[in-house]
């Protein structure tokens, strides 16, 4: 899918471009088409104002093979499709598409187009967001009917919980994203806090002391990064540099915790006859969505290969020296990979060097908490002593004049980000005081 992406931006390709997508989706069966249904479409309609009267029916084709052909396979993902462009080549498929939007109360439309925001594909959620800030605009009065009424309506604290988490996700990354979201919460305005329970992922990490250590940590942890960040970010990818590193950490990490076709491919009435271990591996594999292991089990006895990423000598404090909150944490977490202690905890990290500039900040952000704590309980002497340098310089910017700049904002993300999950641990907090 990165390839078709990036190709269906090429005018002297775009024909061909647009043949591969036929074939590829026709390819696929509707299971797999329902979970890249959005992103299929938004890819195809990105320049459909520059396309020629022959590929616009070349993509119509491919619209009518996946909103009729395939209407009662996919129908429960056609009501989070927006409306098509207003060419005649797409008047068929928008009549479809009008007819199933036209039997949704206001409540279902907006639990559809919340899952769209939530998506990890941006043109996927920047469109989204453009849907619901239509739907709050025009259905304003009977939104505001629902929030204050006396029964407790949950859909305000939804909207305004997932409008935060997106800013949050694309703070530094789209503007445009973080402007819509920012609307859509000025249309929704200033809500009774006693009549909304606003709950953000971003309050759900946990941290825990030798995490890798142990199988069932590797385990979790591994689960972790590939559930929440390596499979979004390998079906949202736009290069395909991007998709080879990911498929070779995925990869890698598959092996780490034991997985081969051997294990995974035994039906449930032969489970019996695995190993121990095996038996665990198995259960860890299932825990799995099954959109995620259609996704990861190609990789599984694959042998791809990406060179890593050179381990520059970086002398701290490095907060001082970097402008963007963006270029500082993700300096940092390349620097403290190399840094890591234990054979586990030196494997998975040393597989993320190569994403911390591709993937968005969040991913370093979700990295940089275990690997501090990693380094201040077993580490060097000299590579604690850094970090610790690195905390009093971000301390000392914030309180510098008592002003707010752009350095003490920065230093408010880092509080956010880094230090607030670390003081759950008493000792450390003493370390950074003393």
């Amino acid at each position: 899918m990165a390839t078709l992406q990036s190709v269906s931006n090429i005018v002297q390709l775009r024909s061909v471009a647009i043949d591969c997508w036929n074939v590829f989706i026709q390819t696929l069966d509707t299971s797999t088409v329902g979970t890249i249904l959005n992103q299929a479409v938004l890819a195809l309609l990105r320049s459909v104002d520059e396309y020629t009267i022959t590929e616009r029916l070349a993509v119509s084709k491919i619209f009518k093979y996946l909103v009729i052909d395939q209407f009662d396979p996919l129908k429960e993902h056609l009501q989070q499709i927006c409306f098509l462009p207003s060419y005649p080549e797409f008047k068929d498929v928008n009549d479809v598409l009008h007819r199933e939007q036209s039997k949704l109360s206001i409540g279902d439309k907006i639990e559809n187009v919340l899952k769209g925001v939530s998506h990890e594909n941006g043109n996927v959620t920047k469109q989204s967001l453009l849907d619901l800030k239509s739907i709050l605009q025009t259905e304003k009065e009977r939104i505001y009917g629902n929030l204050l009424s006396k029964v407790t309506d949950k859909t305000g604290s939804k909207i305004i919980s997932i409008l935060l988490e997106t800013s949050r996700r694309y703070n530094g990354s789209d503007h445009d994203i973080q402007r819509i979201a920012s609307e859509c919460l000025g249309i929704l305005g200033a809500l009774d806090p006693d009549r909304v329970d606003v709950k953000t992922p971003a309050n759900k990490r946990s941290l825990y002391i030798d995490e890798l250590s142990s199988s069932n940590g590797v385990f979790e942890f591994v689960r972790i990064l590939i559930l929440h960040h390596f499979v979004p970010g390998f079906r949202s990818a736009k290069s395909s540099k991007l998709l080879g590193f990911l498929a070779v950490a995925i990869q890698e990490l598959l092996k780490i915790c034991g997985c081969t076709s051997k294990i995974i491919s035994r039906d449930a009435s032969a489970i019996d006859y695995l190993s121990v271990d095996e038996r665990q591996i198995r259960e860890w594999w299932d825990k799995f969505p099954k959109s995620v292991i259609e996704t990861i089990r190609p990789l599984v006895d694959t042998k791809y290969y990406a060179p890593s990423a050179p381990i520059a000598n970086i002398i701290g404090p490095i907060f001082s020296t970097k402008n963007t909150f963006q270029e500082w944490i993700r300096t940092w977490t390349i620097d403290l990979i190399g840094k890591v202690s234990g054979d586990n905890a030196q494997r998975v990290f040393s597989l993320c060097r190569n994403l911390i500039r591709t993937l968005d900040v969040h991913f370093s952000e979700f990295l940089l908490p275990h690997l501090v704590l990693n380094v201040l309980t077993q580490g060097r002497d000299a590579d604690c002593q850094n970090i610790v340098d690195e905390f009093v310089a971000v301390l000392s910017t914030c309180q510098m004049n008592g002003s707010v700049n752009e350095k003490s904002q920065m230093g408010s993300q880092v509080y956010v980000v880094v230090f607030f999950p670390l003081f759950f641990f008493p000792f450390l907090l003493f370390l950074l005081i003393s």
